[in-house]
């Protein structure tokens, strides 16, 4: 039963491509939640080795993934 609830709650993360966000790209155009939620975890990769203090990346990572779900 717990694997059916998971993988009915993966199924809805589908709907954060179609969900758009209130803010706009740079071209003008609204992105998507998961476009952003994409971007967010890329610039915290890339960033993560400039910060002046150590940050644990996983949890970042999760903490970006999940920011926008509700």
């Amino acid at each position: 039963q717990k694997i059916v609830e998971v993988h009915e709650f993966i199924k809805s993360l589908e709907g954060l491509k179609r969900l758009e966000r209130h803010s706009w790209l740079s071209n003008g155009r609204r992105e998507s939640v998961a476009e952003h939620t994409w971007r967010m975890a890329m610039m915290a990769i890339v960033l993560a080795e400039y910060l002046e203090e150590k940050v644990d990346l996983l949890k970042v990572l999760k903490m970006v993934l999940v920011h926008d779900i509700p």
